[in-house]
């Protein structure tokens, strides 16, 4: 046991934290739970946050509750710093859960950051109560969205060029993106931009190699200009707190960020007034478009019936004149003298005017 303890510290830590402080239900009874007790009020706080919020709905007269609440508590634990994590009465929200179809309790749903998703509906989890099952599931739901992939010099290039904010950048040699990287992104958002390097590649280890990274993973912190580096030397993989203490310093401040956003949302306003502008000035055209073509229709009609009226009037004088010569009807009208030819229709332009020729000068005598 011994040998155990010392092997795996970290492990039976959060998980003797977690049987000790999870065994009160409602989560508020615990002053050090790392899960908030959500009301109705607190629960609006779900669907504005900027973080992934992680919500067991659990019923506190079940066999099993204290357990469930112990298993939440440790994922809760383990994942200090990278989500948000939420308990509340299930029956409270029989309106929600029924709308995403749960049919018995605990439950957990992520409510995705409203950073990078529309999404109107949580993510529902199906799978066993288990805390290695969920904690799999969990890390899941941290969006990629906002890690920028470097999978070239250009793309390093281009993140210097285009984005007036620091740059975290992880050099790893990893297939999927560490989730502490992708809830970074979410956390500095607009203070900090975020990208990687899949060091598995030859020519972007020859980057790595370049900048004199021979470890990995290592993160590193470029300046908005992208002219000074600062690196982590810590463990990436430790508490985030570490790198948040590390990064803090780095990042925008809170002015900063808000003049950004502010930045953004002047021009999302101005694109979505040109668009405006556009679809008007179009529909304009189609409106004009659809009278010229209307009034064209109304042009040919009137030619053609024109045309028609005079041939009849020609045609009627000659049976006439038939008629008196011999007493007997004639057929003198071909068949199809009263279909007109489109050609007939078109508006004709007037012939353009020729410039007059000039006189020949006078032969000058010898």
């Amino acid at each position: 046991f011994g040998t155990m303890l010392c092997a795996y510290p970290i492990t039976l830590l959060v998980a003797l934290l977690s049987v000790v402080a999870g065994k009160t239900l409602p989560f508020s009874d615990n002053a050090t739970s790392m899960v908030t007790e959500l009301d109705k009020e607190a629960f609006a706080n779900v669907y504005s946050s900027e973080d992934v919020y992680l919500v067991m709905f659990y019923d506190a007269k079940g066999d099993k509750s204290a357990d469930h609440a112990a298993m939440w508590e440790g994922v809760a634990t383990e994942h200090a710093g990278m989500f948000r994590f939420g308990g509340a009465e299930g029956e409270e929200y029989k309106w929600l859960l029924d709308t995403v179809k749960v049919k018995k309790f605990p439950a957990i749903l992520a409510f995705p950051s409203m950073l990078t998703s529309k999404a109107s509906l949580p993510m529902h989890y199906k799978g066993s109560m288990n805390q290695t099952h969920v904690t799999k599931w969990v890390v899941k739901q941290l969006p990629h969205t906002l890690v920028y992939k470097i999978a070239a010099e250009k793309d390093m290039k281009n993140l210097n060029a285009t984005i007036d904010m620091p740059k975290a950048v992880l050099f790893h040699n990893g297939s999927d993106t560490p989730a502490i990287i992708r809830s970074l992104s979410l956390s500095y958002a607009d203070r900090i931009s975020f990208g990687e390097v899949k060091v598995g590649k030859p020519k972007l280890a020859k980057m790595a190699a370049a900048q004199e990274i021979k470890e990995f993973p290592k993160l590193v912190v470029y300046s908005a200009d992208g002219k000074t580096s600062t690196h982590f030397d810590g463990d990436i993989e430790g508490p985030v707190s570490a790198v948040k203490d590390f990064l803090d310093p780095l990042a925008l401040d809170m002015a900063g960020r808000d003049a950004i956003r502010q930045a953004r949302k002047e021009k999302a306003a101005r694109d979505e007034e040109e668009k405006k502008r556009r679809e008007e000035e179009a529909e304009r055209d189609r409106a004009a478009k659809k009278r010229a073509e209307k009034e064209e229709k109304k042009r040919k009609r009137r030619l053609k019936k024109k045309i028609v009226e005079a041939r009849d009037e020609v045609f009627a004088a000659k049976e006439q004149v038939y008629e008196s010569l011999d007493g007997e009807a004639v057929q003198v009208r071909p068949v199809g003298w009263d279909i007109v030819d489109e050609s007939l229709l078109k508006i004709q332009e007037p012939p353009a005017e020729q410039p007059d020729a000039e006189e020949p000068a006078p032969a000058e005598e010898a």
